[in-house]
């Protein structure tokens, strides 16, 4: 073999001096999956492993029903992308098992019931959450803090020893903390509750559809759009010392009231309070059609899976 066909055949195997980025091919297995063909981050200075991210997919959409986002309400692609993985790992906490969906169950529309025997309350809801914004960028470092036993500085710490996240926090920019912060509010914000079989059926309801009939009561005698008013089902205002909740979902929650002392729909309405205005005494035919309107303000699509965690 000639010299110079020698010397090109061996530097074809060579990679070139310049590349700090590499691609992936899958393997049986792997537990990359899906990530083949992506493009990795380029290796650290102490020569660790490239580590993949998947691309980000595009913010979910208002669905049908709910009112713009609030001019203050900013989710990210890249924080919602951690957002999702971390609301579901106990690693957060300082148990190494409570992670935010432990109380904040999605199949339970964002709420379950928690503490023991008389003391037991009701995880308050994060459907459409993001109208009340500010509630939520305020009081998200002491809530974990209080309920999750790490502040956020410390569960950050944590998560950025597994590679994996601290790439997700890398993406994200800033420090570790404020990054878990921004992934955290970005979760919250898109748990968006809409497009039930109401937003669809309102405009075309007939007048003796059992649903019209119970938002005709909703908005009138029974007084209850008040407090929970259209089209987020709640005036976002305290009473009694929490905030109104929303209605929307209402039908898959486990447990009503903060003291979550009302386990059905139509315990909620035989208990419901009068902290603001006087009782409404309601025949049972009325509760009946306002038990349609909530099951019909909570949308059918089922609750997202728990994702696989690095």
């Amino acid at each position: 073999m000639k010299l110079a066909a020698l010397v090109a055949l061996l530097c074809a195997g060579c990679p070139k001096g310049s590349d700090n980025k590499k691609t992936i091919e899958p393997q049986v297995g792997s537990s990359l999956g899906g990530d083949a063909g992506r493009e990795l981050l380029p290796n650290d200075a102490a020569g660790s492993a490239a580590i993949a991210l998947p691309p980000v997919h595009p913010l979910p959409e208002v669905p049908l029903g709910l009112p713009p986002l609030p001019a203050d309400v900013t989710p990210s692609p890249e924080a919602l992308a951690l957002g999702e993985l971390v609301a579901w790992d106990g690693r957060l906490a300082s148990d190494g098992k409570t992670a935010c969906t432990t109380c904040h169950d999605p199949a339970h529309g964002y709420a379950s019931i928690t503490g023991p025997g008389d003391h037991k309350r009701l995880a308050w809801p994060l459907a459409n959450a993001a109208w009340r914004s500010r509630t939520i960028a305020t009081d998200l470092p002491a809530h974990a803090t209080a309920v999750l036993g790490n502040d956020l500085a410390a569960a950050a710490d944590r998560l950025n020893q597994v590679p994996l996240y601290a790439a997700h926090l890398a993406r994200i920019g800033g420090a570790p903390a404020d990054a878990l912060a921004r992934a955290l509010t970005s979760y919250v914000w898109t748990r968006y509750d809409g497009d039930a079989p109401w937003d669809r059926q309102e405009r075309l309801a007939p007048a003796n559809d059992p649903v019209a009939t119970g938002y005709k009561i909703f908005t009138g005698k029974a007084q209850c759009a008040q407090c929970h008013t259209p089209p987020l089902y709640s005036d976002l205002r305290p009473h009694g010392g929490y905030p109104t909740p929303s209605l929307r979902g209402a039908a898959v929650r486990p447990a009503y009231f903060h003291d979550a002392s009302a386990t059905s729909l139509a315990q909620a309405l035989d208990q419901h309070p009068a902290t603001e205005m006087k009782k409404v005494a309601l025949t049972a035919p009325e509760k009946a059609a306002l038990t349609e309107l909530l099951r019909a303000l909570s949308a059918t699509a089922p609750a997202p899976a728990k994702p696989v965690l690095p």
